[in-house]
């Protein structure tokens, strides 16, 4: 493998709050709970929002994404999946690093699961790792990315 593509990669996230969501046995309990009857976290996130502690971004994230059942199960399920794909940054950049592969990591502008500094940290491992920082949030799959990913394969 000479080419490594890395689009928002969910392996690289740093999250405390995802962390302890999915891998504390007391935030799983309180996760579960909050997914079966979400008022308290609708409660919460208002107050917070209110006295700017949520930003606008997050705040809608929690109320599209929770307010309908049918999607919290698709939250809950997504955070309970993707906990397996945590990543030992350190050891993949080294495993990389051994093998002298180019790596290219794409993150988007508006991305709040992988914050464009964990993408600076994570590329600073790699002495043949560029980052590239594109307009859009972390769903970033479309033509930009394409065109993106096109130019890297040049």
């Amino acid at each position: 493998l000479l080419l490594l593509l890395l689009a928002a990669p969910d392996g690289l996230k740093e999250n405390w709050w995802y962390d302890l969501a999915v891998y504390t046995w007391w935030g799983k309990f309180l996760f579960r709970k909050l997914m079966d009857n979400p008022g308290p976290l609708f409660t919460l996130a208002s107050a917070l929002h209110s006295i700017g502690l949520l930003n606008d971004s997050l705040h809608r994230f929690v109320h599209y994404h929770l307010d309908d059942a049918a999607r919290r199960q698709k939250v809950y399920l997504v955070w309970n999946t993707l906990r397996d794909f945590s990543t030992d940054r350190k050891l993949f950049a080294r495993l990389i690093n051994e093998r002298s592969i180019r790596t290219h990591l794409w993150l988007g502008r508006y991305d709040r699961v992988i914050k464009e500094e964990t993408g600076r940290r994570f590329v600073s491992l790699l002495p043949k790792g560029e980052l590239h920082i594109i307009e859009a949030g972390h769903r970033m799959f479309g033509e930009v990315l394409i065109n993106e990913l096109k130019k890297a394969l040049v």
